[in-house]
């Protein structure tokens, strides 16, 4: 029963609504909507990682709004547990290489990239009507990417 309860705690999750910080022109009656990139990345983090990991994502996430090309974002963690996600959209693959090539983001890579341990990392395409993105689309997706089942990864929602 203890057992259970810690489990069940220990699954907890709270997460930050996708914030859009810009707008995408929408083209209507001229096709096919615009697609944006969609950066997906789950991390369960080594035991006492923890601190670092937060500090340098929070750190980077609040810079986020001045990268060109930054479309919106989200966080999302385990509230006692170690799993994580993060989700940001971007106009094109060129707005987030140059944040991934970021001093920033390199720094955060360098220091608390130790801290994670099984680390899925996802870039997909879609249609700029999907934003925001919801936790439940966000997490869907990375389901159909992982392609595991929900005893060794669980999506809570």
């Amino acid at each position: 029963m203890l057992f259970a309860l810690v489990s069940w705690i220990t699954g907890w999750t709270v997460g930050t609504p996708f914030r859009a910080a810009r707008l995408v022109e929408r083209s209507p009656g001229h096709g096919d909507p615009p697609h944006v990139v969609v950066s997906l990345t789950y991390a369960r983090l080594k035991p006492g990682g923890r601190r670092a990991f937060d500090r340098y994502t929070q750190a980077v996430f609040s810079s986020l709004d001045e990268q060109p090309g930054y479309l919106g974002g989200a966080i999302r963690r385990e509230v006692f547990g170690r799993q994580v996600w993060t989700v940001t959209s971007w106009v094109d693959e060129a707005s987030l290489e140059s944040f991934v090539r970021s001093p920033l983001h390199r720094e955060a890579v360098r220091v608390a990239g130790g801290s994670l341990g099984e680390t899925q990392l996802h870039r997909l395409e879609l249609p700029v009507t999907e934003l925001p993105l919801s936790w439940d689309r966000v997490l869907d997706l990375l389901d159909e990417r992982i392609g595991r089942t929900a005893a060794l990864w669980p999506p809570v929602r």
